[in-house]
């Protein structure tokens, strides 16, 4: 074998396989189908934000929130206030690990994931309530779960698993929301 032909495969597999992160479940077909309805609703996100942390965090959580529910393709309006929104949306902010406290910050480590399988855990998915201001139902969306990623060379061999990914698939993560938020876009639809 050429040593171009052996860092050629060394560097594709360096980026092609750094790292696996867990998905959430895959709903069942019959889920699927049950999440399929159209609405039309105007919300509003109120961001529950403790004393000491920065606006700015409430700012990029509300931004994360207003792009994730967005692709519902339910809700057309984040603008209302929440006396005149069909639903209200509270969210603190998300519990995640900061990057830099991850071996994926430290290029010592880059080097070493080649062969050297590191791991660790951290939190995915989302919980909120929403409030249906018009039915007077509430309930809280939770798709929370704690996970662990592992950062390998050979991370490939680990997304063979069909819960396991180079990235996370947000369209299972929207699923679950819809899935839980439905009884809410039904009551709106009836009540509209």
């Amino acid at each position: 074998m050429s040593i171009r032909f052996q860092l050629l495969l060394l560097g594709s597999i360096l980026l092609q396989a750094c790292s696996s992160i867990p998905l959430a479940e895959k709903l069942s077909v019959e889920e699927q189908n049950s999440i399929n309805v159209h609405a039309n609703v105007n919300a509003a996100l109120v961001c529950n934000q403790p004393a000491d942390y920065p606006k700015e965090a409430c700012d990029y959580a509300t931004k994360e929130m207003e792009e994730l529910l967005g692709k519902t393709g339910w809700i057309s309006n984040f603008e209302a206030s929440p006396e005149n929104a069909d639903l209200v949306i509270t969210f603190g902010l998300p519990n995640r690990r900061p990057y830099y406290t991850t071996p994926a910050h430290n290029p010592a480590f880059a080097l070493l994931a080649f062969a050297i399988p590191f791991w660790w855990s951290d939190n995915f998915g989302y919980r909120f309530e929403a409030t249906c201001t018009r039915c007077s139902l509430n309930t809280t969306i939770d798709t929370e779960r704690e996970g662990t990623i592992v950062w390998w060379g050979f991370s490939s061999l680990i997304n063979i698993s069909p819960n396991r990914a180079l990235q996370n698939d947000h369209e299972r993560e929207l699923e679950h929301i819809k899935l839980q938020l439905l009884p809410l876009i039904q009551a709106i639809n009836k009540n509209a």
